[in-house]
């Protein structure tokens, strides 16, 4: 035992010496897929729109109350706005088939319009809540708002649907406190707005940032877990020994058992905290995206609870263990170093295509895939971005990592004799 952390240590202290390697191994994979993740709706845009600028939205027709929402929400959205007089757009639209034509482009239109052609959406509005303070509550409104964009495009759909989430509905509310104030007066209830409550705020946008996490994090640790593994073990193993430093440890009255468990936990430890990092980036990335854009792979207001963040940390361990098991049997399958360098990179393709599995997937996995080892560690990290984890199948996943890297680990060490 002894003897195995002391390796265990040096290995450690080996990789801290090198600020740059730690850096390549810790932080470096991390960043870039922060960038990767934060750069994806701007390339969406670019290619849908053709431009990396999103379009604003073009609103005919605009009502004074829906301008002064948009001067107190400005900045909070990634949305921009156009204003355009509804004579302005009859003239500049009527005419062969311009606004056919600026929706294929991937433009989204916003119309306001009242029943009553005498009166405009405000004074609709107004006159409905009238209605309903004098005790009439079957009065039907007046006022209209409606969006004009093509549903073939899939990425403008999406904006659209974001868009009456995250600025419609929150309009809509508004126009109560905004046509509320004279009502007092005529026997009526003035509408109150509740104050700001950050806890329940929080919740709100909880749900669907840990939705679209789901589909992203899972993955994306996994991906990055292999990698660290990869380079550690083509350092730790296949490096030594090339340069024939393995054969000078292993001449040395140590076991050599105890030298590999001892780089064994060296890889272990670097590459879960290298997973805490990274996932502390993503959660940052989520927070930080305060636009909140359609496309973003990472909604704002990821949050774990204290249990769903242990078993996110119990998992990774577990799962590093299985990676190493797995890099350590083809390093020491294999003689050539570009044969080794070749077939570690083969189980991450493989990971980079359950990646996508996984980011485009809706169903919960079925549970045998809590018994393949690694893709286990994915499907319970989902659950546990979508509430839906149970301490049976974390276990279930647990337990067939540890399986699978012992009985690699010892095939392996027996093989070529270290055992």
């Amino acid at each position: 035992m002894d003897k195995m952390m002391i390796v265990f240590k040096w290995e450690i202290k080996k990789i801290f010496d090198n600020w740059q390697k730690a850096m390549a191994v810790i932080l470096l994979p991390a960043a870039i897929m922060m960038l990767a993740l934060n750069l994806f709706p701007v390339l969406i845009n670019y290619l849908t729109t053709g431009s990396l600028n999103q379009r604003p939205i073009k609103v005919i027709n605009a009502p004074d109350s829906f301008i002064e929402y948009t001067e107190d929400t400005e900045g909070t959205t990634v949305y921009g706005y156009e204003f355009i007089d509804l004579q302005d757009f009859l003239d500049d639209f009527s005419e062969d088939d311009k606004y056919e034509e600026m929706l294929k482009e991937g433009n989204i239109f916003l119309f306001f319009d009242a029943a009553n052609e005498e009166m405009d959406f405000d004074r609709a509005v107004y006159d409905h809540y009238l209605e309903l303070s004098r005790g009439i509550e079957d009065t039907p409104t007046g006022a209209f708002a409606y969006i004009g964009y093509d549903k073939d495009l899939i990425t403008v759909e999406t904006k659209v649907f974001q868009f009456e989430d995250a600025v419609m509905n929150d309009y809509i509310d508004s126009l109560k406190d905004y046509v509320g104030e004279d009502f007092g007066e005529l026997n009526g209830d003035v509408f109150d707005v509740d104050g700001f409550n950050p806890v329940t705020k929080t919740f709100d946008y909880r749900s669907p940032a840990n939705t679209g996490a789901a589909r992203v994090i899972p993955g994306v640790l996994v991906l990055l877990m292999y990698y660290c593994v990869y380079s550690l073990a083509c350092d730790m193993f296949a490096g030594d020994r090339e340069r024939g430093f393995l054969r000078k440890l292993l001449m040395t009255p140590v076991k050599p058992s105890s030298i590999i468990k001892g780089k064994y936990m060296a890889i272990i430890t670097i590459v879960s905290c290298s997973a805490v990092v990274t996932f502390f980036f993503l959660f940052l990335s989520s927070w930080l995206n305060r636009s909140n854009d359609a496309m973003s792979l990472l909604p704002f207001g990821m949050l774990l609870t204290p249990k769903q963040l242990f078993i996110l940390l119990a998992v990774l361990p577990f799962t590093a263990y299985a990676m190493t098991s797995i890099a350590y049997n083809i390093v020491f399958a294999l003689r050539k170093t570009d044969e080794i360098i070749t077939n570690l990179q083969f189980p991450l393709v493989l990971i980079l295509f359950d990646f996508f599995i996984n980011m485009f997937r809706w169903q919960r996995p079925v549970w045998l895939e809590y018994m393949v080892p690694i893709h286990g560690t994915v499907a319970v990290l989902r659950d546990v971005f979508m509430s839906q984890e149970t301490t049976g199948l974390v276990l279930i996943s647990i337990i067939s990592n540890v399986l699978a890297g012992l009985i690699v680990y010892n095939r392996t060490g027996k093989k070529v004799g270290f055992l």
